[in-house]
């Protein structure tokens, strides 16, 4: 089950979700929700995702009930994130927000107050590189997944000179900024590098369908879901976030490969790699 508010907020337990949903800008939400549900569906934890302002549906799709927008989603969803906590398991944040200072307040409130692991990608990244001292703010437990735009204006902001396009530097990049910001940074692009600050990994995967938009929305939603069901400390196999970060980098190309292989390296959609990624995971678990 699940309440949608507008694009830029996800909210997943085992058995509920806020998902999101905009008329213009849908494809995020969808991408986001789609593979969150996926995941969470092939390891046997049942989550409906749907969306509508207040009203429960039973609908894996996002759906626009209501809008909200500007000022009155912020303060909608400043009130939503009181129970987060006690309720949910994990928070995605950012994709379809716009900017603003009222986003800037939001994306600072989760990053600083929710007890549960929290996602931040896109608008949510230019939310906090456009706040002052936004990284006294990072004491929730987080993981950020930029590509390399938003990561330089993050590190510009920190007054960090790392470069996350050259892969001489990207490792050391990536880790730099994890360090600074006390974190697990996801620096996409070919091949992602994923760093807790102590310790780094590569996804040696460099597959051109990825770069497609929503592709990144879908990453947030695959890692939303494994860390709903394993970073928690009554998880049946507990991960840390960096080891769901990396899973979910590693199931994320691989569904992208998959798909290339069937229909080439062009042309794929967001949505399309969530039934891939359910087929992996599933596989991967049998073996």
């Amino acid at each position: 089950n699940a309440f949608g508010i507008n694009d830029g907020l996800v909210v997943l337990d085992h058995m509920q979700g806020f998902a999101s949903g905009d008329l213009n800008i849908s494809e995020t939400a969808t991408a986001i929700c789609r593979e969150a549900n996926k995941i969470v569906e092939s390891t046997g934890a049942a989550v409906v995702l749907a969306a509508g302002l207040g009203t429960r549906m039973k609908s894996a799709k996002p759906k626009v009930m209501h809008e909200v927008g500007g000022r009155a989603l912020v303060m909608h969803l400043l009130t939503t994130l009181e129970g987060i906590g006690v309720a949910r398991t994990v928070v995605v944040i950012g994709p379809g927000m716009g900017g603003g200072f009222p986003v800037q307040q939001l994306v600072l409130r989760v990053a600083s107050s929710a007890a549960v692991p929290v996602v931040i990608d896109a608008d949510g990244l230019n939310a906090l590189a456009a706040s002052p001292a936004f990284a006294l703010e990072m004491r929730a437990p987080i993981a950020i997944t930029p590509h390399p735009g938003e990561f330089r204006r993050l590190a510009e902001s920190l007054g960090l000179d790392l470069d996350p396009i050259d892969p001489v530097t990207r490792t050391r990049a990536a880790a730099g900024l994890a360090a600074r910001l006390g974190c697990v940074v996801v620096l996409k692009g070919a091949r992602t590098v994923v760093s807790d600050g102590l310790r780094a990994w590569t996804c040696d995967a460099i597959e051109p369908a990825l770069a497609t938009g929503g592709s990144g929305d879908a990453l947030g939603g695959v890692l939303a879901g494994l860390a709903a069901q394993f970073v928690r400390p009554d998880a049946v196999t507990p991960l840390p976030l960096f080891d769901a970060a990396c899973l979910a980098v590693q199931l994320h190309a691989d569904s992208a490969a998959r798909w290339a292989a069937a229909h080439g390296h062009a042309g794929m959609l967001a949505q399309e790699i969530a039934d891939r990624k359910s087929t992996r995971l599933n596989s991967s678990h049998r073996t």
